[in-house]
């Protein structure tokens, strides 16, 4: 049987409650039970069914919610007892601070009498060595001044040190400033050389091209079997006459020009005259055939 609680019936339910899941198991019992003849109501073993089953089920999320209660009440209860054994700490700790304090206090109250009998015998003390008192007076003041004057050599003495090590500081600052002009006069010196070298080179290059045009032109003149050349009267030259002239050695020659060009560029952009290495056109390999 379910336990029972307080303003609730047997059942654990009101009667409301009973009310209610009696009307719901009516109408379950009257949807799902049918026969041949057609339907009628339920028995009284269904309604205790659902009854039970609606009873199981109220009962089940009470003890859910019990649960949930005592877990939160088992929480509070932890930190009121952490809490309890914190102020049971703090009054321990108070306690041995009080046992201390009155220890104190008596050592206090030892030490006062004990204070007092030291004045005593102070005050005789200083009655009969007023004089010593003041003697000691000068000479501390005397040593106070030596010591000033010690300390004012000190500041000097760390001036100068400072000046010195600016001093050697300026000093490598010169030479590194003499290392880098030296330096940089003889990159320039390396430059200009270098930049000579190569105006050579590119003038040799371009003295050679106009010897090999001249030498291309002779031969060419040569080469032909009827060329005349006819002066007019005002010392103006007629044109060449290139009907004579192999139709082959003309292609020889349109080719080696073309080599001479490709060269001059090569030469011109990187001043070097043994030409490109990486690669070889069939032109740089043709030979001049007149």
């Amino acid at each position: 049987m379910a336990p029972k609680t307080k303003g609730l019936g047997r059942h654990g339910l009101s009667n409301n409650q009973k009310r209610r899941i009696k009307t719901k198991t009516n109408k379950l019992s009257a949807d799902s039970i049918q026969l041949d003849n057609g339907k009628r109501k339920a028995g009284s073993h269904e309604k205790g069914r659902v009854l039970k089953r609606q009873r199981l089920e109220y009962v089940e999320g009470a003890r859910q919610s019990l649960q949930e209660e005592t877990n939160l009440e088992v929480k509070r209860w932890k930190e009121v007892c952490e809490e309890r054994d914190e102020l049971k700490s703090k009054i321990e700790d108070l306690k041995l601070r009080l046992s201390e304090k009155d220890n104190d206090i008596d050592i206090i109250k030892d030490s006062e009498e004990k204070l007092k009998k030291l004045n005593v015998k102070l005050m005789g003390f200083l009655q009969t060595s007023g004089e010593e008192i003041d003697q000691s007076n000068i000479c501390i003041e005397k040593c106070e001044g030596k010591l000033n004057d010690m300390l004012n050599d000190n500041q000097v003495l760390d001036q100068r040190c400072a000046l010195l090590e600016q001093n050697k500081k300026i000093k490598k600052v010169d030479e590194l400033n003499k290392t880098l002009k030296n330096k940089s006069k003889n990159i320039l010196n390396m430059s200009q050389e270098h930049f000579h070298e190569e105006t050579k080179s590119k003038i040799f290059s371009i003295l050679t091209f106009f010897i090999c045009l001249c030498l291309l032109f002779f031969l060419h003149v040569s080469s032909l079997d009827r060329g005349k050349f006819t002066a007019s009267a005002g010392s103006e030259f007629s044109t060449l006459d290139f009907k004579s002239t192999d139709h082959n050695t003309i292609i020889n020659i349109s080719k080696s020009f073309k080599i001479l060009r490709g060269h001059m560029q090569y030469i011109w952009t990187n001043g070097r005259m043994d030409g490109p290495k990486d690669r070889q056109t069939p032109s740089q390999s043709h030979r001049l055939t007149v």
